[in-house]
């Protein structure tokens, strides 16, 4: 199974990350330019993605559920000041919002953190994967009605 980053690019709002609305929505995001969608495209159905937010950390895992990337244009944007972005629907695994894996833990763990808006996963993932399933993390089967 392959595991990636997706990014909430929490910079480009102002600081505000919209990972709530993704989980709300049940989708991971991307937007920008026709390389984005293609990065998000190519996180196979089935895959795992952890969810990092800048000076954050990893605040949630998710299962991809499907190969289709959706292109989604205002009003029904997460953002709201994106002229579109590109959703691929996913099924939340594990909320890890009050308690994420910082970014000193990934570089701990991995060698380094994630550089890029959508970044596979290729080192060290089995300690990664230990560190998920560790008691103290939050797993929920319906993490959409924590909002």
């Amino acid at each position: 199974m392959k595991h990636y980053f997706v990014n909430t690019d929490a910079v480009s709002y102002g600081g505000v990350s919209k990972h709530d609305e993704w989980i709300r929505r049940c989708v991971i995001v991307t937007s920008g330019k026709s390389q984005f969608k293609d990065a998000l495209a190519r996180i196979q159905a089935g895959s795992r993605v952890l969810v990092y937010v800048n000076n954050v950390g990893v605040v949630a895992e998710a299962e991809v559920e499907s190969d289709e990337v959706v292109d989604v244009m205002p009003p029904d944007t997460v953002s709201g000041s994106e002229p579109a972005e590109y959703h691929k629907s996913v099924r939340w695994v594990m909320d890890i919002r009050d308690k994420p894996i910082s970014r000193k833990e990934l570089v701990e763990i991995l060698g380094n953190g994630p550089i890029r808006a959508v970044q596979e996963i290729h080192v060290d993932k089995k300690n990664l994967i230990k560190k998920l399933v560790l008691p103290e993390t939050l797993w929920v089967n319906d993490l959409t009605s924590r909002g």
